[in-house]
């Protein structure tokens, strides 16, 4: 009996290992042999640095792992809801080495055509950009986000928006800048500053996964056990404290008044003119009037350029502590 429980575990992680890591190994293979520029008659490749793949092998092995380890220490029956967790940070780190490898900008002279596996083939010609923003996130956090960004707009809709993860990143910008399109800085009197789409997405998606876990291990309680419960739980509540926090959270700036809805609902005002000193850290930035803190934002919000633009328009000292 027990030597066909292990056959049956070293299949079943066989299977897992074959599933999560064959896909980047073809990927690999076939992003070799491809010629993105076959289609092409001239023009230069730029693809995604190889921090992003780090990224996405880096999710499929720890994944992977510890599902290994779940495999060959807990019950296959019991705790398969637990395994899950698991599998599905591996295949999320798949995911992310194949959208990597895959994704590339077809740079030419007077355009850029974006190939990518999460959307269709995008061409878009240079003389029907209206403007293009160029800004710095000053931050240290390499792998979390980048320094510098171009965003690419045809009137008001958002066409691209590259960083400097992509190799030949510069070439990009020097073709832009003698198009004459880029606006480096961005001064505006009123907006929103909130937190990005994406990580509300992504806080949603856990919420929705964490809870269908939840309900999965209560309908079936008799076959989970209790640590099991208690661990899924806990992801459960952290996302969904984290969501509220994020939808709750936010900074209107208007012409002379910072109006700050705190992660309680609470709404504070404060005039820009008394704002005396930003201290920048390495992925936030603390306001201060006078010695009283004001509110502390973190680089990767929405909009944390222009209000980074605004505060240094009104001449307010900034001071880095890395």
């Amino acid at each position: 009996m027990k030597e066909y429980e292990l056959l049956t575990k070293v299949i079943v992680s066989s299977m897992i290992a074959i599933i999560v890591f064959l896909p980047i190994i073809l990927t690999a293979i076939l992003r070799k042999k491809k010629d993105p520029l076959k289609k092409y008659t001239s023009g230069l490749v730029l693809y995604l640095s190889t921090q992003h793949l780090f990224i996405g092998l880096l999710g499929s092995v720890v994944g992977y792992i510890f599902t290994l380890i779940g495999i060959y220490g807990c019950d296959l029956g019991s705790d398969i809801y637990f395994l899950f967790i698991f599998i599905v940070l591996a295949l999320a780190g798949t995911y992310i080495c194949i959208c990597c490898m895959l994704e590339v900008i077809i740079l030419e002279l007077d355009s850029l055509t974006i190939v990518s596996p999460m959307r269709p083939e995008n061409k878009i010609y240079f003389y029907e950009l209206s403007h293009i923003r160029y800004y710095e996130n000053r931050t240290l956090n390499y792998y979390l986000s980048t320094k510098k960004i171009l965003e690419g707009y045809i009137n008001t809709k958002k066409v691209f928006s590259i960083d400097e993860g992509f190799s030949g990143f510069f070439i990009l910008y020097y073709l832009l800048v003698n198009a004459g399109k880029i606006e480096k800085t961005q001064i505006k009197e009123e907006f929103v500053v909130t937190e990005q789409p994406s990580n509300m997405l992504r806080n949603f998606f856990g919420v929705v996964f964490f809870g269908s876990m939840l309900v999965a291990a209560v309908v079936f309680r008799d076959e989970v056990d209790r640590i099991s419960c208690l661990i899924i739980l806990g992801f459960f509540l952290l996302f969904i404290s984290v969501l509220i926090r994020a939808l709750l959270w936010k900074i209107t700036v208007t012409y002379s008044t910072l109006h700050i809805r705190g992660f309680c609902g609470q709404v504070s005002l404060c005039s820009i003119c008394d704002i005396t000193t930003v201290i920048e850290e390495q992925n936030y930035i603390t306001l201060y009037s006078g010695k009283r803190k004001v509110v502390k934002v973190c680089k990767d919000y929405k909009n944390f350029e222009l209000l980074q633009n605004r505060l240094e328009n009104e001449n307010i000292m900034f001071y880095r502590t890395y």
